[in-house]
């Protein structure tokens, strides 16, 4: 079976989708009064979304899963020997996963995408109508599971289909080929030079 990871905040509580919806309202109003330049945003929780995303793959017995559920972002630590041992524990939980679900937060992106690429894992990608880099060069759904959020009550039978048809060697080369997509290209030097040899 596949092991799923995801050290962060998912939280299904009423209180926590009020909180995010009513802030995407008062960021979305600001805008369209010239007050704010990012474009609005969906009203919905982010926080919930991954928290029912969890929970399907929790209620799946098609995979294990490896997950750390935190109440507050970066689990709201404040002193620096909580935050490197949180950290810590969130680069563990990459490590000791075969893939990691990431799906937006506040902004239409996931860090978490990186994070798992650059250790060599195999994202689980929610698309939430996301623009993702290079797109022109990189064909994102062969280093990905590719989900839409319109799939995702079937999250955990896509991922068990996706395992179900590599092969020991196609699992590992997927890992070699995403530790190298991002160190060629994702990083910071990486993607520099991706953009200036297309210009």
């Amino acid at each position: 079976k596949p092991t799923i990871g995801f050290c962060g905040q998912a939280n299904g509580g009423l209180f926590l989708e009020f909180k995010e919806v009513t802030r995407s309202f008062l960021r979305n109003i600001q805008f369209s009064f010239g007050l704010r330049k990012l474009l609005p945003q969906p009203l919905f929780s982010t926080s919930k979304l991954r928290h029912y995303l969890l929970h399907q793959f929790i209620k799946s017995d098609e995979v294990n899963s490896n997950f750390i559920f935190r109440k507050k972002y970066r689990a709201g630590v404040t002193n620096q020997k909580d935050k490197e041992k949180t950290t810590q524990e969130f680069y563990d939980n990459l490590q000791c996963s075969d893939y990691v679900l990431c799906v937006r937060g506040g902004g239409n992106f996931s860090v978490r995408l990186y994070e798992t690429l650059a250790l060599g894992r195999i994202p689980i990608f929610v698309n939430t109508d996301c623009l993702l880099p290079l797109d022109n060069t990189i064909n994102w759904k062969e280093h990905v599971v590719w989900v839409e959020e319109s799939e995702r009550k079937y999250i955990a039978e896509k991922v068990n289909d996706f395992h179900s048809n590599l092969t020991t060697k196609d699992f590992i080369d997927l890992q070699q080929k995403n530790r190298s997509l991002w160190k060629e290209k994702l990083n910071l030097k990486g993607f520099y030079n991706t953009i200036f040899h297309e210009i």
